[in-house]
C-alpha cells in the first residue's frame, strides 16, 4: 500500500513538470514566415555563429532546402 502511494504521487509529481513550458524561449515570428524567409534565417545565424565562408554558406542553404 505504501508502494502505491509513493508511485501515485510520483506520477503527480511528474506530470506536474511536464506541463511547465515557460522556460523555453518563444520563436517569435517563425510561424508566420515562408519556408525560404525561414531558411535564409537559418542559414544566417549559421553564417554569423560558424563564421562560415561564402562557399559553405551556398552549400548550408541548398542543403536546408
Amino acid at each position: 500500500m505504501k508502494k502505491l502511494i509513493i508511485a501515485a504521487l510520483l506520477v503527480v509529481g511528474v506530470s506536474s513538470f511536464a506541463q511547465d513550458n515557460n522556460d523555453r524561449p518563444q520563436r517569435g515570428n517563425m510561424g508566420n514566415m515562408t519556408p525560404e524567409q525561414r531558411t535564409e534565417q537559418r542559414v544566417a545565424r549559421m553564417t554569423k555563429d560558424l563564421n562560415l565562408d561564402a562557399e559553405t554558406t551556398g552549400t548550408a542553404k541548398t542543403t536546408l532546402r
